[in-house]
């Protein structure tokens, strides 16, 4: 379709990590409990780089390990895929 409404992966992709880039907030993805992709924004809060949060495991930015067992607790119910 070249009516504009459809749109390929890697040009959906490509607007993603423009939104994700230019986002005035720090955003971090994570699956399975490690960082898969950051912002700049992100790693300037946490004063690091965006390399540097990428693989790392998400538990490493809470203060401590029971900060981060509590909230995945709370949250948890939330994320349930429900189909």
């Amino acid at each position: 379709m070249s009516n504009g409404v459809s749109v390929g992966v890697s040009e959906r992709t490509a607007e993603l990590n423009f939104l994700l880039e230019m986002a005035p907030v720090g955003i971090l993805l994570t699956r399975e409990r490690h960082v898969v992709q950051a912002n700049a924004m992100a790693a300037e809060i946490l004063r690091t780089t965006v390399a540097e949060l990428v693989g790392k495991s998400a538990g490493t930015l809470w203060p401590s390990e029971q900060a981060y067992l509590d909230l995945g607790r709370a949250v948890a119910p939330a994320l349930v895929v429900r189909t």
